[in-house]
């Protein structure tokens, strides 16, 4: 499991490879050399968003053609420093929705 900064952005690898993009790309457009931690199947970004750069993102990755929710998510809500969140891909086989 991944730990989660505040203000996150999780993106899909799967994604990225649907559109031929890859991780340098993205890392442009989000103007950051790497992500905050990845896996074989997300990489998170952040904590370097305030509430308005982190929409400013989302909006660049939806014109370079991935999706809000089946692509990639913002996490943008606040949480006190004693608690930690985590995020995990699950494969398309177990989700549920």
């Amino acid at each position: 499991m991944l730990r989660l900064p505040h203000l996150a952005l999780v993106v899909r690898k799967e994604a990225l490879f649907r559109l031929e993009k890859s991780a340098s790309e993205l890392a442009t457009i989000l103007t950051f050399d790497a992500p905050y931690a990845q896996s074989d199947t997300i990489l998170v970004y952040g904590p370097y968003f305030d509430f308005e750069s982190l929409d400013e993102v989302c909006r660049r990755l939806t014109q370079m053609g991935l999706e809000y929710w089946d692509d990639f998510i913002d996490l943008k809500d606040d949480i006190p420093d004693w608690l930690a969140l985590g995020v995990t891909a699950v494969s398309d086989s177990t989700s549920s929705s």
